[in-house]
């Protein structure tokens, strides 16, 4: 079983598995989707539908499994000291080691470094061991991973070229002269052209 009186038992897809923790999907355009709120765990109806499997519950033996996590770390002082960015409107993260610098130590290791301090973001895959009881529990991170893999399995198929994109053209398709579709590559770093246009094809 997938969880304690779901109406599926698993096969190997592991889609099948994340349907199980919301409501029955809506047809929309020959295409199937789950709900926003379902989705977003917002519906009433299924946002407590996870229930582990009983006789998992009580388990002890360890169960190794595998997850990528961000790590955030400053150029100059690694990864021990990071904080939100505490400035007004303050965006990502800063490192608190640099911040509490006073000018003259910043400039003398800018001196040494050669470049100004940057905290940047990796993702690393990590491994980790649980109790089974621990994993499967309510909230627990089999609980999380099949409400992640459902909003990725979403926003994957919505923005696809066969759902989102597809849509956008039919509908520009079938207004000529009152529209116009405008396609851009953001894939490449954004460059303005002479005359002040995107580098895009229209």
């Amino acid at each position: 079983e997938v969880m304690e009186g779901g109406s599926l038992k698993f096969d190997g897809n592991v889609f099948q598995a994340a349907c199980q923790v919301a409501c029955p999907r809506l047809e929309i355009n020959g295409a199937k989707f789950h709900k926003f709120a379902c989705v977003l765990r917002d519906c009433q109806t299924c946002k407590d539908n996870y229930k582990p499997v009983r006789t998992e519950t009580s388990r002890s033996e360890t169960i190794k499994f595998e997850k990528f996590v961000t790590v955030r770390e400053c150029s100059w002082h690694g990864d021990k000291n990071i904080v939100p960015n505490p400035s007004p409107n303050g965006k990502g993260y800063v490192c608190q080691v640099c911040l509490d610098l006073s000018p003259e130590k910043y400039d003398k290791l800018r001196a040494a470094k050669k470049k100004d301090p940057k905290v940047t973001s990796k993702r690393h895959r990590m491994s980790y061991m649980l109790p089974l009881s621990a994993f499967v529990k309510k909230g627990g991170e089999y609980n999380t991973a099949l409400e992640n893999l459902l909003f990725h399995a979403f926003h994957r198929k919505w923005i696809s070229p066969s759902h989102a994109v597809g849509q956008v053209r039919e509908l520009v398709d079938s207004r000529p002269g009152e529209m116009a579709l405008d396609e851009a590559d953001h894939a490449e770093d954004y460059q303005p052209e002479k005359d002040g246009e995107n580098q895009s094809s229209h």
